[in-house]
């Protein structure tokens, strides 16, 4: 319980009234949600430093490796976007019942 309190305080950055308002359940579903943030965060850090020593180490008129894919048109842009909300539409149903 300690240990749950600690995190919540300051990793979650909770008040304790917000903490002991808080199931057990709800707890764990707010603290997997930020272990996952936290998990994409560093990947991209690590992505990031990779992708910086590769593009230091290439050969001389090698050309640049980009960091993130271009978006070459809106079409593509605006079909992505429709297929995440109806991904987060999902997810959403799946939690709510």
């Amino acid at each position: 319980m300690e240990q749950c309190y600690c995190i919540a305080i300051i990793e979650l950055k909770l008040s304790k009234e917000e903490f002991l308002d808080l199931t057990p359940y709800e707890f764990s579903i707010l603290y997997e949600h930020y272990a996952r943030v936290k998990k994409d965060d560093y990947s991209i850090l690590r992505n990031t430093v990779y992708n910086a020593g590769a593009n230091l180490m290439r050969g001389e008129g090698d050309k640049e490796i980009p960091l993130f894919d271009e978006i070459d048109n809106v079409e593509d842009e605006e079909t992505r976007i429709e297929e995440l909300k109806k991904e987060r539409e999902a997810l959403f149903k799946s939690y709510s019942g």
